[in-house]
């Protein structure tokens, strides 16, 4: 079935899952805008410097998932959209996760699957930050913010104390707070990160490893302090007491943290 459709055994490739809202409003009719809606946010248009490169080192990139926007690919990309093809048996929505080398995703629909297969994952664009998929075996890009009165970016503390359905940029406007969506240059980025770690020649510097440690131990006494309570807003013991050994936070989000960003309790 897959050789019929170009992949055949052995070849490497990737899972590329984009959030839109194409179920909702055409096949569910719901009529939703997603123009604002934080998770949505991270285009195609996008990740293409991060799947040119990913196809010059040899890999196939597979959008998967079901009911999704037609999109228009460059041709130096090896690129197969299983998303649109309705004749693909479900099973292979289990196959798929099950060999692939990583997946790239915006944290919606069969991404975790992924995870649970114990294979590395790439989420781009989480919001809010204390949402991050700590418990598999995954390379997670958050957004930033900034407050828009005084242009300073919100710390930790500050990011944690969003709750998921703070996601319309609408509505985080009207709260003071500036949604920044990752760059193009941060994908790409993080994109890299995985595939470093992938092929297990990923050497970060001192100074990132030390914020990487930084990052999680920060949730050591957040997590207790704040279980009571669950599920009105904070971060929850839930999401970050279980920490995978491989679960890290991109480089290009940590990289310009100063220690201050830190300071969650």
């Amino acid at each position: 079935f897959l050789k019929k459709r170009g992949i055949n055994k052995g070849d490497k490739f990737i899972l590329l899952n984009l959030r839109d809202n194409f179920f909702y409003n055409e096949i569910l009719k719901y009529k939703l805008d997603d123009s604002n809606i934080t998770r949505n946010q991270i285009q195609i248009e996008n990740c293409l410097e991060s799947l040119e490169y990913l196809s010059s080192k040899g890999f196939k990139i597979i959008r998967w998932g079901r009911f999704r926007k037609k999109i228009s690919i460059p041709s130096s990309i090896n690129f197969y959209d299983f998303s649109c093809d309705e004749t693909i048996p479900h099973i292979i929505d289990v196959w798929l996760p099950k060999h692939c080398s990583f997946s790239i995703g915006t944290d919606s629909g069969p991404d975790t699957l992924v995870g649970n297969f114990n294979n590395l994952m790439c989420i781009l664009g989480m919001w809010p930050i204390y949402y991050s998929r700590s418990f598999f075996k995954c390379i997670t890009l958050p957004a930033n913010a900034k407050w828009i009165d005084n242009q300073k970016n919100l710390n930790l503390r500050e990011m944690c104390e969003l709750n998921p359905f703070e996601n319309n940029i609408e509505e985080l406007k009207k709260k003071n707070i500036q949604f920044i969506k990752n760059t193009d240059d941060e994908i790409f980025s993080a994109v890299k990160q995985t595939l470093q770690i992938y092929e297990q020649n990923y050497n970060p510097q001192q100074s990132l490893l030390s914020k990487q440690q930084k990052y999680w131990s920060s949730f050591s006494k957040w997590d207790i302090s704040t279980e009571a309570d669950y599920p009105k807003k904070k971060i929850q013991k839930r999401f970050m007491k279980f920490k995978h050994p491989s679960a890290l936070i991109a480089d290009a989000f940590l990289d310009k943290k100063t220690d201050e960003w830190f300071n969650i309790n």
